[in-house]
């Protein structure tokens, strides 16, 4: 079971029609904003699985460091297309400069279609957002799908990533913004559990990462900031955990 796919169906689809687009060569830019614990990964991850077969995978990782990895998610991307040029570009010793236009042959480069994923790119280093921007007005142009998924919630007024942000929506970027499960989807995924599902949705308030969470572990407490709801009334407002 994947319960962070539940209410996913429309997204998946959209995603689905981007590779479609690709195999006839035309690029396409997926941005997916969406709060911690919305299931961003899982959707990515579910999209791949049902690409696999059709597309050509380069996917990255941005990470919460103090001094960020230079080109990490790119990096890593380079991994699974060794003996590329975005490889090529990122061996020691290269014009740095390089990447930019790398990054491009590599979406072009046969087997066609090609899925570059940056995730939670609000950790992005400086050199990835450069690339990215640059990405942004030759993907259209590409046989490929620049998926970048991040935290919207993580972004302040001078965060980085909005000016890119800016260059990639202006490029007709597709906006798959995730929302929390519906009560129904959380009485679903506590169907077969002694969990009350009414009591679960207002305390984690639909986060899918949280629902499942509390599931796996009925004594679990859930954090305040697990939702924006005011907290319940009645006999649950004094404790965070729901107890089967």
């Amino acid at each position: 079971m994947v319960p962070y796919l539940l209410e996913r169906q429309a997204e998946l689809q959209t995603l689905t029609t981007v590779i479609e687009r690709a195999c006839q060569g035309r690029g396409s830019i997926v941005l997916m904003p969406g709060e911690a614990g919305i299931g961003k990964t899982s959707l990515v991850h579910a999209f791949l699985a049902a690409a696999a077969g059709r597309a050509r995978v380069l996917a990255g990782t941005c990470e919460d460091l103090l001094t960020p990895r230079a080109l990490g998610p790119l990096r890593d991307a380079a991994r699974s297309a060794a003996g590329g040029p975005l490889a090529a570009a990122l061996s020691p010793g290269a014009d740095p400069d390089l990447v930019f236009t790398a990054v491009c042959d590599e979406l072009a480069t046969p087997p066609s279609p090609a899925i570059l994923v940056i995730e939670d790119a609000h950790w992005a280093d400086c050199a990835t957002l450069d690339v990215l921007r640059y990405l942004g007005t030759r993907v259209p142009d590409l046989p490929a799908v620049l998926l970048v998924t991040y935290r919207d919630d993580a972004l302040g007024r001078g965060h980085s990533l909005r000016g890119v942000l800016g260059v990639l929506g202006s490029a007709a970027a597709t906006r798959l913004r995730l929302t929390r499960l519906t009560l129904a989807a959380v009485r679903r995924l506590a169907a077969a559990t002694s969990v009350d599902p009414d009591v679960l949705f207002r305390l984690t308030g639909g986060n899918p990462f949280y629902v499942t969470e509390v599931l796996a572990n009925p004594g679990a407490i859930v954090p305040p900031t697990s939702h924006r709801s005011p907290r319940p009334s009645g006999p649950e407002s004094s404790k965070y955990a729901v107890t089967s």
